[in-house]
């Protein structure tokens, strides 16, 4: 191995003594002294060279400039099931909503009877009111029981019409039924009138709501000369009107 020397020099002095001893003056000469040291560096043991031995350390440098935002991590595993939060108060009462329709095509219906005759020639002689769910919607009505005209003493001809209102107006076309008599008699028969009805005679429509559907009696369109005879509704029998909400006729 090469081996590297390095000379220190610990001290060399020259020192001239300004004063000198007998021998020094006898001969004049200066007093040297010198000294010299030899330091023999180890050689490293595994071939790498000796670490430089570094200066004082300096000041710390100015921050560096912020790094560019790196990309997006990969999405992180699904957590945990949370526990449940705790229950909260009450709300507050909410407005009062609209009144909704009846779910389509359900029944609705009523029925309203009389179990006693009546002799009343012209008026009402039965009446219902009725809920109506829907708009748009028709009503079925029908009435049902024994009826009679005959002849009075005045008359030789007689005719009675009965027929529905609805609201106090008839429907377009009428829901009706009459009785022509032209010879004396006292004949009770049991009558059904009914039909389907969606407008008035004034056109308007039967909206949804209370309809007060009505019964009557009264003179006949084209023999409106004649007296109604002497009439006669529900003889020893039950008279009923029955009022059904149905969907609207097909086109």
């Amino acid at each position: 191995m090469k081996s590297t020397f390095y000379v220190t020099v610990l001290a060399l002095s020259w020192i001239t003594s300004l004063a000198f001893d007998e021998e020094s003056t006898a001969t004049n000469e200066p007093t040297w002294i010198t000294s010299l040291a030899f330091t023999e560096e180890p050689t490293p043991t595994n071939g790498e060279e000796k670490p430089k031995t570094g200066g004082d350390k300096g000041e710390k440098g100015e921050p560096g400039s912020p790094g560019i935002i790196g990309l997006p991590g990969p999405k992180g595993d699904l957590g945990p099931k949370g526990d449940y939060g705790d229950k909260g108060s009450p709300g507050g009462k909410g407005k009062k909503g609209d009144t909704g329709d009846a779910p389509p095509f359900s029944m609705n219906w009523k029925q309203c009877t009389r179990n006693e005759g009546n002799d009343k020639r012209n008026g009402v002689l039965l009446s219902c009111l009725f809920k109506k769910y829907r708009t748009g919607t028709a009503l079925h009505v029908e009435f049902g029981g024994t009826l009679r005209t005959m002849l009075n003493e005045v008359k030789p001809v007689v005719c009675a019409r009965w027929y529905f209102t609805f609201d106090g107006e008839e429907c377009q076309p009428p829901i009706d039924g009459v009785v022509f008599e032209g010879q004396r008699g006292n004949s009770h028969y049991p009558h059904q009138i009914g039909g389907f009805c969606q407008k008035t005679m004034a056109d308007k429509d039967i909206t949804k709501g209370m309809v007060n559907i009505e019964f009557r009696i009264g003179k006949c369109h084209h023999y409106s000369r004649q007296d109604e005879g002497i009439t006669y509704l529900g003889l020893d029998s039950v008279s009923r009107v029955i009022i059904t909400e149905v969907p609207p006729p097909q086109k």
